[in-house]
């Protein structure tokens, strides 16, 4: 495991505390998180359904709940390392994360971020011919909620942004067209790498990885 114990401090114990100021900074992440940490599918469905709205106060209550449930699974005894693997795993960059490797010993930190770069190493699929519909509607039904940054990230202009906004109603459709869009503009092709490094860009690389690792097995 990447949480091994090499000092006392790396052994520290999450408190509720702490599981709430990582839910407000994880907030827009949550469903990459989710994957990440194997909350129950029907969960996720629940959650997702309560974010309808989007609102800030309904993205945190969502994070909180799968943050609780995975402390619960674990009798209260999650560790500030395990925490932190996680967030790194998710491929996530954020405020919870630099206080959490603060809290830890400094070898046991830089062992844990040394190591998520050996786990996710180039993807290189072989077996991917360009990138599939399939993969594009997996990325925005995983990171819908950040289908702008998605965008400038691809160097989509603001006038196409806007132009998406007013065209399409949801979010996930929002970001479809946004990565569909660049598929077809760039006339050299493009590859899965070169989308799954956008979406560790804007923090959502890590729940990609793990869902294109399944499809990829089965096409």
């Amino acid at each position: 495991p990447l949480c091994q114990v090499l000092s006392p401090r790396s052994g520290m114990l999450v408190d509720q505390s702490e599981l709430k100021k990582v839910a407000r900074n994880i907030r827009e992440s949550w469903p990459e998180f989710a994957y990440v940490i194997n909350t129950n599918q029907a969960t996720v469905a629940d959650m997702r359904r309560h974010c309808a709205d989007s609102s800030d106060g309904s993205l945190t209550f969502a994070a909180s709940h799968i943050l609780n449930e995975w402390y619960e699974s674990k009798s209260k005894q999650l560790m500030v390392c395990e925490l932190y693997d996680a967030l790194c795993s998710a491929g996530l960059s954020t405020v919870a994360q630099t206080r959490l490797y603060d809290l830890m010993a400094p070898d046991v930190a830089s062992g844990l971020h040394e190591r998520s770069k050996e786990i996710h190493p180039p993807l290189q699929i072989a077996n991917f011919d360009g990138v599939p519909r399939e993969v594009i509607a997996m990325v925005a039904d995983i990171g819908r909620g950040k289908w702008k940054k998605m965008g400038r990230a691809l160097d989509v202009s603001e006038e196409e942004l806007d132009e998406y906004d007013q065209l399409y109603k949801t979010m996930e459709e929002k970001m479809f067209r946004v990565v569909y869009s660049w598929t077809q503009k760039c006339e050299e092709g493009v590859t899965v790498d070169q989308l799954l490094e956008a979406c560790y860009r804007v923090g959502i690389g890590g729940a990609v990885r793990e869902r294109l690792a399944t499809i990829s097995t089965t096409t």
